[in-house]
């Protein structure tokens, strides 16, 4: 009766770890990586850079697929509306370098 109340204990104590486990391997997976850092009090930041914006945009496309076709697709889009425009100097082809550049 011992022997048999031990290995049901043992058996209980086992499955507990186990489930355990899985839900520590469940909050790791979902949980969030912060990127940043903000300045809390009156005077928030306010310059941020394109790759402050960029890395966690990219962190969420690996994560989400419809995600990422979403912000594929915007891409995209911006970068053929803009080499569609017609050219600032005449007899020259705008250039994805140039759309890209910062203003």
């Amino acid at each position: 009766v011992q022997v048999k109340r031990h290995i049901l204990r043992a058996t209980r104590l086992k499955h507990e770890r186990q489930l355990q486990a899985a839900r520590q391997r469940l909050n790791r997976q979902n949980s969030v990586q912060m990127f940043r850092t903000y300045r809390s009090g009156e005077l928030p930041d306010i310059q941020i850079s394109y790759r402050e914006i960029i890395e966690p945009l990219v962190a969420l496309c690996l994560r989400d697929a419809p995600v990422a076709h979403l912000v594929f697709a915007e891409l995209f889009d911006a970068v053929f509306a803009k080499l569609s425009e017609p050219s600032p100097y005449p007899g020259q082809a705008p250039s994805v370098a140039a759309s890209a550049a910062p203003r």
